[in-house]
């Protein structure tokens, strides 16, 4: 019998993982477990299942998809989870992080979430105020330390607007924002000074 190595355990298990059946109670406390450990979609619940089902072996299994379907809707009826919700906190929180909107819109489409409510969450955080793309477009500069907020001689103009476009963001924008002088406080250019 061969040793098991001293940084590793010894595992219990000998072979394939064995094959479960795949009840509605099964699938149910996947789907429960999953949604109280991440904000999801109803897309990326499915996906989640059906990775279930495909280890299971069952993915083929009609009477199997009958069943994620059904403890997706159950799980929709007791509002477990909210697409909407989803894509209006996700958009702030990624416009906080310095995200432009075309890094936004394509991460909530990756999650599955509708075109429509992606685009009412933009409206909705473009209604809060300040231009959200300006908003990112700065808070982008100031991390990487671009434009006003970056050292003297740091770069390139031309490759500083390449990261700014790398980020999705539009050369106008990036235009803008590395004009800013170094040192001028950012409440003197707001979104709607800075856009005159």
């Amino acid at each position: 019998m061969a040793k098991a190595s001293p940084n590793r355990a010894a595992s219990t298990r000998s072979g394939p993982r064995p094959i479960r059946a795949i009840t509605a109670e099964y699938l149910n406390n996947v789907a429960l477990y999953y949604l109280g450990r991440y904000a999801a979609t109803e897309h990326s619940l499915r996906q989640v299942l059906h990775r279930r089902l495909r280890r299971n072996q069952a993915l083929k299994d009609t009477a199997a998809l009958a069943l994620v379907e059904t403890v997706i809707a159950k799980a929709r009826d007791l509002h477990l989870f909210n697409d909407a919700q989803f894509a209006h906190s996700k958009t702030q929180s990624l416009n906080r992080a310095g995200k432009s909107r075309r890094v936004i819109m394509g991460k909530l489409q990756q999650k599955g979430v509708a075109p429509a409510l992606i685009a009412a969450a933009w409206e909705t955080q473009a209604a809060s105020g300040d231009d959200p793309e300006y908003a990112a477009a700065l808070r982008f500069a100031q991390r990487k330390k671009l434009g006003p907020y970056g050292q003297a001689g740091q770069g390139d103009y031309k490759k500083q607007i390449q990261q700014f476009a790398r980020a999705g963001f539009s050369y106008a924008l990036a235009k803008q924002v590395l004009q800013i002088p170094k040192g001028e406080d950012d409440d003197d250019y707001t979104a709607g000074s800075a856009l005159d």
